[in-house]
């Protein structure tokens, strides 16, 4: 039973393997070596954002709970700082992805849609 698992999970890696190797082949003629830039750029930032206004809260809740406490309490004190960071990071989105964006339309439109739905 576990080599079939094994295989199996082989077999999956391979394929998003030779996808990724097809896919990155076809987005670098499309894009060009410009293109390709403005594409790891919205990618780095809207890779990271999550990461970065989180603050902290699912390690702290998740700490907390193993250490026994209550939900209803760590919810409680969670939710509000995590309304106010998303509030500030939707509110944000704007500036933020002209700031990032430098100029450059296409990225700052992907910026503004994906950091707008980032929290």
């Amino acid at each position: 039973m576990p080599s079939d698992t094994v295989s199996k999970l082989t077999a999956v890696n391979l394929m998003g393997l030779l996808a990724a190797l097809v896919t990155t082949t076809v987005t670098a003629r499309a894009l060009g070596a410009d293109g390709r830039g403005q594409l790891a750029a919205i990618l780095a930032v809207l890779t990271a954002a999550p990461y970065v206004f989180d603050l902290g809260l699912t390690h702290w809740l998740g700490r907390e709970r193993a250490r026994g406490g209550h939900r209803t309490e760590l919810l409680g004190a969670a939710l509000p700082v995590a309304f106010v960071a998303s509030l500030i990071s939707v509110i944000g989105a704007l500036p933020r992805s002209h700031a990032i964006g430098a100029g450059r339309p296409v990225v700052v439109t992907f910026l503004q849609i994906g950091l707008s739905q980032c929290p």
